[in-house]
């Protein structure tokens, strides 16, 4: 796995003016069937993996790029308060512990304006407490054969819904099937929730149609219907799910 345990500034970015957000650093720590399933995925240009066996090692301002989505659209989105500075220090921890890549989408000037952050696990969450708190998502569990998420959010400001659509279609999905293909995994399964406020109902369900248009099935639901779980395994070339 990728270490990024230099101490990194955390100031916040300024300007959108430039690109100082591309990473350059060789592909994380992988063996040669690994290797081969990262070369067949040919992702588009604009996406890619940070950190983890898989991906690119995480630039400082990627980090401080991320930790600012973080801020703005996570904690907009689902009621968080965490500070940029708390965002920041998780990303530093999660990049230092997590064996599973970030999903990140360019947009314009190169900038991320996408991410999915998902986690190998040996099972799933068995209840909303879990799928909410960050003891399950933080730990680290390398061999685990479930491929889950709950963390993708996309700048309003700059990029749309269609660019956070796309990097589930052309990185995630891509990105589960070829780990299923090398036996890495045997299930892939995304949490969408929205917990902000009084429940944003419209929001909740033009998530939900985003997935089912990819294939996703309705599984679980938590929260009184807030929170769905949907599951990709089916997907995986015929692999066979945990339950």
């Amino acid at each position: 796995m990728i270490s990024t345990s230099v101490s990194l500034p955390s100031g916040k970015p300024g300007s959108r003016a430039g690109n100082a957000f591309a990473s350059q650093n060789p592909i994380g720590h992988a063996d040669r069937s690994e290797r081969r399933m990262l070369a067949g995925l040919k992702f588009p240009q604009y996406i890619g993996l940070i950190g983890g066996m898989h991906g690119k090692a995480p630039t400082q301002g990627e980090i401080r790029r991320l930790a600012q989505l973080r801020e703005q659209e996570w904690n907009a989105r689902h009621c968080e308060s965490k500070s940029y500075e708390q965002h920041h220090a998780d990303l530093l921890e999660r990049f230092n512990t997590l064996s599973a890549p970030m999903l990140v989408a360019r947009g314009t000037g190169g900038w991320i304006d996408a991410s999915i952050s998902p986690k190998f696990a040996s099972r799933l969450p068995k209840d909303d407490k879990e799928i909410l708190g960050d003891a399950y998502w933080n730990a680290s569990e390398p061999e685990g054969r479930a491929f889950v998420a709950r963390m993708a959010f996309y700048d309003h400001n700059y990029a749309s819904q269609e660019l956070n659509e796309k990097l589930m279609s052309e990185g995630w999905l891509p990105y589960a099937r070829g780990l299923a293909s090398i036996g890495k995994i045997s299930e892939a399964v995304f949490y969408t929730w929205y917990l902000n406020g009084s429940f944003n109902s419209r929001l909740h369900q033009e998530s939900a149609e985003m997935h089912l248009r990819l294939g996703a099935l309705r599984a679980r639901t938590f929260a009184e219907g807030r929170i769905e779980e949907m599951d990709y395994s089916h997907l995986l070339d015929g692999k066979q799910g945990l339950r």
